[in-house]
């Protein structure tokens, strides 16, 4: 199946769903209280970090304004899928077991980290990978860290490269494919960099979660509700 059929799969299925739930809404919820999904998933978490539900935006509300994030990061929530991970990219770092900064081979044996300014026997793998989101709007290119890479990809990046090494370029590319074409909730950051003098936009995943359907219906139910107050 082409990333277009897919897409366009997608996009009715998520249609269907709403048609489904707009429905639903008219004949039994409309004269029901609902309680706000920020109250039970929280509008906040530890550190500030806002839930999966607030900011919510599709992926073109961020590509389509290229200057977006110029004066200070700005920060969105994303109902999207995974349609790409790029095999040939460097997926990971050297870091170092005790900071995680990047570490070098030192002279002799063993890894050096400027960090720590020590020696040290082993390293440890870390992610640091591009992925595209498509939604039925399109999609971007995204950078993703470690702690969100191993829950989308399932294992660490140790494992990946264990896998690749020991039991060939199939089994690694495979496990890459396993995971596209899965919905996932993203907290998102957009800040702009310079790369050969010229102002590019970056997009950072900051959160993920797996959808919770229950959840995501009530969210839509919500938004259905506000649309026919107007």
């Amino acid at each position: 199946m082409t990333c277009a059929c897919c897409i366009i799969l997608t996009t009715i299925g998520m249609l269907r769903l709403v048609y489904d739930l707009s429905n639903r809404y008219d004949s039994e919820g409309k004269d029901t209280s609902l309680a706000p999904i920020s109250a039970e998933v929280g509008a906040t978490r530890a550190g500030g970090f806002k839930s999966m539900y607030s900011d919510r935006v599709f992926l073109s509300h961020i590509t389509s304004d290229p200057a977006m994030g110029q004066e200070k990061p700005v920060f969105f929530s994303l109902y999207a899928i995974i349609s790409h991970i790029k095999p040939d990219q460097n997926m990971w770092y050297r870091a170092c077991t005790t900071c995680n900064k990047k570490v070098t081979e030192a002279f002799g044996s063993g890894y050096w980290c400027e960090g720590c300014q020590k020696n040290y026997s082993e390293c440890s793998l870390r992610y640091i990978m591009v992925i595209k989101l498509s939604d039925p709007t399109g999609e971007a290119w995204v950078s993703v860290f470690n702690e969100h890479a191993e829950k989308i990809i399932g294992c660490s990046a140790d494992e990946l490269d264990r896998i690749r090494k020991e039991e060939g370029d199939d089994s690694y590319v495979l496990k890459l494919k396993e995971a596209t074409w899965v919905p996932h909730l993203f907290r998102v950051s957009v800040t702009q960099h310079e790369y050969m003098n010229e102002k590019r936009q970056r997009i950072t995943v900051r959160g993920e979660a797996p959808v919770d359907f229950a959840a995501e219906s009530k969210y839509l139910l919500e938004e259905i509700a506000k649309l026919t107050a107007c």
